[in-house]
């Protein structure tokens, strides 16, 4: 099915269903219906109400200095509901913990210092730990060397572009630039000036806050090592992001050592998405069903006029046709029918 993209959504839109006025209030009618399907597509239980918030995929495992293997979810990504190591690993799906809050049937779950997870003096064979979000790249400077920050953008942007990137040194002191009264906490980058910008400032570890306007096209971050040179992609902001932060699994099981190989470097899952609103023409309109768009905006205009009974009349067909539209993809669901041995068939029997 061919993606649709922001421009063609609002040429292809039944005029009567667009608010009158400018195309940057039609956008956010388009995006507050969007969203709105996203709300009524989270799970309940095992559950989707509009199933078209999954996705399947695959993410690269990173190691830290301490040898603790994680993953970082891209922007579009909410959380991860079910995944397994490689492919060596296949019907192994990791449990999952919740961060603060870890139970499992054999107690607590303590984070060691070492990176690992374990109950008392055993360690965490399997599982993986929600780290939070707030993430400002999907991986940390490699073996923990402190770098400069090299922006690279493929496209001209609109002087100036400011980036702003707060963090701290490699002696853990926080970093500041400019003199006097422009003294500002953190760095800030004019990347619209050159097609690469680098910061003179070292930074001992992954900026711990990025901001930075829309800009036309992506933003390459890079780590430069301050003694080998080694230049590392570290991060890619969106056009539209403006405040990136990512969400991280720390993954049990997968802890190594200076001499040890890394055992797996892929985790596939199914993922929840996040909802990322359209900014530009050529961004992608999620769900791309026309249709189910021009009910949604119906139901906007019933419910901005506080006429609730025809606002959720088009809000349910919208989320009707969504999950229709995903069943047929996938299929009718298997019923499964079990009976205890040597008991009343009535009383036990389990679907």
């Amino acid at each position: 099915m061919a993606k649709l993209l922001l421009g063609d959504a609002l040429s292809s839109l039944a005029p009567e269903t667009l608010p009158a006025g400018s195309q940057t209030l039609q956008i956010s009618w388009i995006n507050a219906v969007c969203s709105e399907f996203f709300v009524e597509g989270k799970p309940k239980d095992t559950t989707f109400r509009w199933k078209g918030t999954t996705a399947g995929v695959s993410f690269a495992i990173y190691y830290d200095e301490n040898f603790q293997a994680y993953v970082t979810l891209p922007r579009n990504v909410l959380s991860l509901l079910a995944s397994a190591y490689g492919a060596s690993t296949p019907g192994q799906p990791p449990s999952y913990n919740v961060r603060f809050s870890n139970m499992q049937i054999n107690g607590p779950w303590h984070e060691f210092a070492n990176g690992g997870y374990g109950v008392g003096d055993q360690v965490w064979g399997r599982g993986m730990l929600d780290a939070g979000d707030g993430w400002t790249t999907f991986q940390e400077f490699p073996n923990a060397e402190p770098s400069y920050l090299r922006v690279v953008r493929a496209t001209t942007e609109t002087s100036p572009c400011n980036v702003l990137f707060r963090g701290t040194d490699q002696n853990d002191n926080e970093i500041y630039s400019g003199s006097g009264p422009s003294t500002i906490q953190g760095v800030m980058l004019d990347v619209s000036a050159a097609s690469t910008t680098q910061t003179t400032q070292v930074f001992g570890r992954a900026p711990s806050l990025v901001q930075k306007p829309v800009t036309n096209g992506p933003l390459n971050l890079y780590s430069v090592g301050v003694n080998s040179g080694t230049v590392t992609l570290i991060a890619i902001y969106d056009p539209g992001d403006k405040s990136p932060g990512f969400r991280r699994y720390k993954l049990g099981g997968l802890n190594i050592g200076p001499n040890q190989p890394v055992p797996f470097t892929t985790l596939h899952a199914m993922v929840k998405r996040r909802f990322v609103p359209a900014v530009s023409l050529s961004d992608e309109i999620i769900p791309g069903n026309l249709t189910a768009i021009e009910l949604g905006l119906q139901g906007r205009r019933y419910d901005l006029q506080g006429d609730r009974k025809n606002a959720m009349s088009y809000w349910g067909d919208a989320l009707s046709l969504l999950n229709s539209e995903v069943s047929e993809f996938r299929g009718a669901a298997v019923p499964r029918i079990m009976f205890q041995r040597g008991s009343n068939l009535a009383g036990n029997a389990r679907i």
